[in-house]
Formats: structure tokens, sequence, C-alpha cells
């Protein structure tokens, strides 16, 4: 980030915009193309709309108000005793963590830069404040070039490009892999390893009408309540009349009947929901998409659309144990989610 802004200039190598050397490039020239959201977002004494306005004091309101859009700022403009005129004390007092952010972003929308530059911009929030700045930045970043720097890699997994970093036996920096998030993924350990280190926790149950997970509460429950973490359910019903079922290798076997194996699962799935919420956890059920291939398929995306850091499972499918090993193997592989496997009978026990 300081190479790209010339606080610094390489010893070695050079860093280039269009081709063009930054250090043939005057400061003011070069500074001019970038926009800068960070960590700590400095605000000083004066107007809402004026702390917007920083880094185009001409700005008219309609402009100040178009950026505040940009940056969800409109979104608790209202709470505030004068809207856009609500005088701030230096640094902010008053506001939010989450709301100084969204004040930076607008402010870096207003300025509109070539270049957006993100320094750790959701480090120091919450989760709930952190999900509402990364929407932000997504309409920020829509449209123009934007370098991240960041250790929570739920903000730059649909980057174009990541650059994984690292040191080598001397303590110099080296890069030790570049790809997409997917790529990443498949090929870096040390991806691999951050991804599972900074993402936030949460847990994935799976459930199905003839995959009965409720002997791994307990052990949900218990990674739920250690890691303050939501409890994602994963609801593979109901089982199709006509048994085509691609959820666990299991198909409706004859004799079974389908809908009583469905109101079955139906009540089990809202008795698991209520026992999480009775020990004060939060619970949502999904359901795998349509399209999935199968139920590894289904999984993966599962994983990804809830960014579950944790996975429990029953052992208790009716396929071979090498086949279930390597699904396994894929699904951590391609999802980095830890993958744990409750015996139903040591659990019961």
């Amino acid at each position: 980030m300081h190479l790209v802004a010339r606080f610094y200039d390489p010893t070695s190598g050079r860093v280039t915009i269009d081709g063009l050397d930054v250090r043939d490039m005057t400061l003011d020239g070069l500074r001019r193309n970038f926009g800068l959201v960070a960590q700590n977002i400095l605000l000083f004494g004066g107007t809402l709309a004026d702390n917007i306005r920083f880094g185009r004091p001409e700005a008219d309101r309609q402009a100040v108000e178009t950026a505040a859009r940009i940056g969800y700022v409109n979104e608790f403009i209202g709470k505030l005793e004068a809207g856009y005129d609500t005088v701030l004390d230096a640094g902010g007092q008053g506001l939010s963590g989450g709301q100084k952010q969204r004040v930076g972003i607008a402010r870096a929308a207003l300025a509109d830069p070539a270049i957006l530059l993100l320094d750790e911009a959701t480090s120091a929030l919450d989760a709930q404040s952190e999900a509402e700045v990364t929407k932000s930045l997504d309409e920020l970043s829509r449209g123009r070039t934007t370098l991240v720097i960041s250790h929570r890699l739920n903000t730059i997994k649909n980057a174009d490009k990541i650059v994984v970093l690292g040191a080598d036996q001397f303590g110099f920096g080296v890069v030790k892999a570049v790809g997409t998030h997917d790529e990443l993924l498949e090929q870096s350990p040390d991806y691999v390893a951050l991804y599972g280190k900074f993402r936030k926790k949460s847990i994935l149950l799976p459930i199905g009408p003839r995959y009965d997970t409720t002997a791994a509460l307990p052990t949900v429950i218990g990674l739920a309540q250690a890691y303050n973490a939501p409890v994602h359910v994963l609801d593979f019903g109901p089982l199709k009349a006509d048994g085509a079922d691609k959820n666990f290798g299991v198909t409706l076997l004859p004799g079974q009947n389908a809908p009583t194996l469905n109101l079955a699962h139906k009540l089990r799935v809202e008795k698991m929901a209520r026992d999480l919420q009775a020990e004060g956890l939060q619970v949502n059920i999904v359901h795998p998409p349509e399209d999935a291939a199968d139920w590894v398929d289904a999984t993966i995306r599962a994983v990804q659309l809830t960014d579950a850091s944790h996975l429990v499972a029953v052992d208790n499918v009716m396929i071979s144990m090498d086949a279930l090993r390597a699904s396994i193997r894929t699904i951590e592989r391609k999802s980095a989610v830890e993958y744990i496997l409750v015996n139903p009978l040591a659990a019961v026990e």
C-alpha cells in the first residue's frame, strides 16, 4: 500500500499503473487517483456533511447525499439529531465503529477515485457491522481497480487475484501463492490455514429424511457456545416420492413411505431448531440448491453460502467408509471447512 502511494520507493523492481512507473509521476498527480478506506477513520469536528466532503470540499449537498447512499450512511442518517447537519465531535464521538467506517466509505465515494485502497477496512468491526460495511465496500468497488489488504479473508473472496504473503527462513517477505479464492483453496496450504484461522466461526449441521443427525447436537451446542457462533441447519428434505434422492447416496427403498418419512423429518428439524434456540444460539435453516449435482456439491455450496467454519455430521450414512472419507476430503479441500464426524453410538453413550 505504501509503495503504490509512494510513501516508500522500492529498492528493487518497480510499481506501475497502466504500465507507467509511479516514480515517473508527480506525487499530487499520482495520489489524486486514490481513495483510501483505512482501519481507523479520522473524523474531525464539524458537520457530518463536511466530514464526507473532506476530499472534495466544493461538493454540493446532492453529491454528498449520493455518496452517502453508496456508503449506506443514509441508513442511519435519520437517527441523527440534525441529519447531515449534525455536528460531530473530533473523532466522531457518538457514532459506532460501523457508522464511522461508512462515513469513510462515503468520503471515498465522493472523491470517485480511479483506484480504491482498502487497508484492513473491517478489522475493528463486530460481525453485524462488518456485514454492513462489506456491503458498502462492494458497492464502492464496482467498476474500479481495488487493492485490498486484509486478514479477514471473507472480504477478499470475490477478488480477481489474491496474493498470499509470508516470510522466508530469514524473516524476509515473500509471495507464497497467487490465484483466486477457489484456486488457492485447492493449491495453497498457507491460504487454507489463514482462511480457517481468521474466518468467523459458524457451524453447519446437515440433516435429511433418512439422515438423522440429532446425535450430533451436544457437539454442535458445545462448539457454538464456545465460539459464540451461529448454527446453520442444512435441511436436505423433503424426500421425493419417486425415489430420485441425491442426498448422501441414499434413495428411497421399496416399502418405505415418503410422506411419513418427510413428516417425521419436518418435526425433527423443528425440534432441533427449538433445542438450539433454548441454548441461546442463533439458528438459521438453509436448503441445498436445486441444481446441486450430489450431496457433496450441495454441502460445499452450503458452506460457501453460510461461510461455515465447522461442519458437524453423524457417521450413519448408507455409503461405504472409503467413499465417505473421499467425499469428506473433497469438502474440506474445496471449502476449507473443518469436518467433524460424530459416532452416533458414542454420542448416545
